[in-house]
């Protein structure tokens, strides 16, 4: 009954962002939002790209370090998304943006199903995808931010985008075993057209109060961002999400290499996603009983915990599982983070460039524990430099909840 009543007020919460419809009536707030949220469950399908690093070998005949290279750069693309779309065609409402990003999104990657080099992929998938990725979940977590509960309905935002690699990871396994290859990607591609296409048609007939995805980048002095509660907040994020990127990205490669059937290993794949969606969503639960931050140590326990059970040959597919729940854990927290510590007002400013922390573990985990992999044959040391990298996540966390508790909370 606990649960019900918080998932009722959030879902009251996210039809009040938007003000009454100038003819259609409340159904239209309906539409706008769920039509917004299958477009960045589509979106989210980049969480997915594990399942990719076998097409991607055999399409181009790349190594596992190149593809993982693939994905390295579109969480780079994914996090220059973030940071310009918020001032982007500030003409129009959020969900007409929102509508022209998805459609985007499906140009970019249909086209690359068909391209013939590596660095064509990487110019349509990694940069364009990823970087429409990246506009639709800084939106839609926008919109979050803005609603009355939003340490319940940020972190249930977040898990929404995030469910997209639940379905279409396990999926593109499968399909890549049936001789789909990159073709897998078309499906996608559908999806994201008529996400596109359900959202832009809600556009044309609501007129939001909220602005939601539009403030001034650069309305803040630059200095600002080395406020010391920013920057302990941005080495959080980059520390802890890490492993949880290492996992998701070379989740399959590492499966493959233990062994494991096709079978088993889409299954695994599932539960990953599953379980980052599961973490996302806990700590709507979490902020009801301990301060948002403390989120994070939670996270911790889940990750070191999974790699210990890989570290003592206990199981490798339940230490995939813990890490990739403490990663959703640590997704969903740093969105509410920002915004309890720097308030809505510059919710999406900030944010936009405390993504930059994602997209540089984005970046370096999977490329990193690919070299490490074609050199020593192994992902030893991969595990163990993410490891390391959980235990400075520790200390930087205790450094910012000391800084919380001691300082007043106050924005730019």
């Amino acid at each position: 009954m606990y649960i019900q009543v918080y998932l009722c007020d959030l879902i009251a919460d996210l039809l009040n962002v938007y003000t009454q419809p100038k003819n259609k009536g409340p159904l239209v707030d309906r539409w706008i939002l769920w039509t917004s949220g299958l477009l960045s469950f589509f979106a989210g399908a980049l969480y997915g790209w594990s399942a990719l690093i076998s097409p991607i070998q055999t399409a181009f005949t790349v190594t596992t370090s190149q593809a993982g290279l693939v994905f390295s750069w579109a969480i780079v693309s994914f996090t220059l998304g973030v940071i310009i779309s918020p001032g982007s065609f500030k003409s129009l409402p959020p969900s007409l943006r929102l509508s022209g990003f998805g459609i985007i999104a499906c140009l970019s990657l249909s086209l690359s199903v068909f391209v013939d080099s590596y660095f064509k992929f990487i110019i349509l998938f990694s940069g364009g995808f990823g970087t429409m990725s990246g506009a639709i979940y800084i939106t839609s977590v926008g919109i979050a931010a803005n609603s009355k509960k939003y340490k319940i309905s940020t972190p249930i935002m977040v898990a929404i985008f995030g469910a997209g690699g639940a379905v279409f990871g396990p999926m593109w396994r499968l399909l890549d075993k049936k001789g789909w290859g990159l073709d897998g990607l078309l499906i996608l591609a559908a999806g994201l057209a008529a996400g596109s296409l359900l959202v832009g048609i809600g556009s044309w007939v609501t007129k939001p109060v909220i602005e939601v995805g539009r403030p001034k980048l650069f309305l803040f002095k630059w200095r600002q961002y080395l406020n010391l509660k920013f920057v302990l907040t941005w080495l959080v994020f980059a520390f802890g999400s890490f492993g949880g990127l290492m996992a998701l990205g070379l989740a399959s490669k590492m499966m493959d290499v233990s062994g494991l059937s096709v079978g088993v290993v889409s299954l695994v794949l599932a539960c990953l996603a599953i379980f980052n969606t599961l973490g996302r969503l806990s700590v709507a639960g979490f902020v009801q009983v301990i301060e948002v931050q403390n989120c994070i140590f939670i996270a911790l326990a889940l990750s070191m915990i999974g790699f210990l059970s890989i570290y003592l040959g206990i199981g490798l597919a339940i230490g995939l599982i813990l890490i990739s729940a403490g990663y959703g854990v640590i997704a969903a927290t740093i969105p509410a983070v920002t915004r309890t510590v720097f308030g809505a007002l510059v919710f999406q400013p900030i944010f936009a460039i405390m993504m930059t922390a994602w997209g540089f573990s984005g970046f370096f985990a999977p490329w990193i524990s690919g070299i490490i992999f074609d050199n020593t044959g192994s992902f030893s040391g991969a595990l163990f430099l993410a490891s390391g990298m959980m235990v400075l996540c520790g200390l930087t966390t205790l450094m910012l909840n000391n800084l919380i508790k001691t300082t007043s909370k106050k924005s730019f």
